[in-house]
């Protein structure tokens, strides 16, 4: 009887280790998320929807068209942990209900990514497929902080402030896209030449709201 008591026991003991060991795990993985989000990724970028872009890191003589300064875009794309990054920047967005503060989130991606795709050239243009497709998404979030804007004047929202910010990035934005077509190298100039005209068309679209 003391033999079987013991076997049932001996039975439920790898369960048991397997359950202490995936409890071990959930809380070594609790413990290192937060560290890699805080960590990895500077507060500064974290918490950047209530801070805006315009008090942003100034970047290298190469960026400085105007008076508008564009953020430091951190690590780039080409970087393995680039897709955490991104990861982290979709949670970010999914909790930010208000217009106007999505609006200067999208502007704030919209400039990192515009810098993102600036470094990559500069690093080589032969990776100019990736910066292209970096530039592209910048123009996207351009599109979308603009829309945002309009969101938040439609519910009564003072938009005077981030009007102002969105007219100059837009136009220091086409600036540094004409830099870009000027590198030497570029396989693909004409893709670049479309993203600047993206940008003109949403210049003119944020004159046409300015005047409302």
């Amino acid at each position: 009887m003391f033999w079987k008591r013991l076997d049932i026991k001996s039975s439920l003991l790898p369960k048991c280790t397997n359950r202490t060991r995936i409890r071990t795990l959930m809380k070594k993985l609790l413990v290192f998320l937060p560290l890699l989000f805080f960590v990895v990724f500077p507060k500064s970028v974290i918490f950047a929807q209530d801070s805006g872009s315009a008090s942003a890191t100034v970047s290298p003589t190469p960026m400085m068209v105007n008076d508008y300064t564009l953020p430091y875009p951190g690590i780039l794309p080409d970087n393995p942990l680039y897709f955490f990054k991104t990861l982290r920047d979709r949670m970010i967005v999914f909790f930010i209900s208000d217009p106007l503060k999505k609006s200067s989130f999208y502007l704030l991606q919209s400039d990192k990514r515009l810098a993102s795709s600036w470094y990559l050239l500069k690093k080589d243009t032969k990776t100019d497929g990736l910066a292209l497709t970096t530039l592209s998404k910048s123009t996207n979030y351009l599109s979308q902080s603009v829309d945002e804007m309009k969101n938040a004047k439609a519910t009564g929202e003072d938009v005077g402030a981030l009007l102002g910010t969105i007219r100059q990035a837009v136009p220091k934005h086409a600036a540094i896209i004409v830099q870009m077509e000027a590198l030497p190298g570029l396989s693909n100039k004409s893709a670049f030449v479309t993203e600047e005209k993206r940008t003109m068309d949403l210049e003119k679209v944020v004159s046409a709201f300015s005047a409302q």
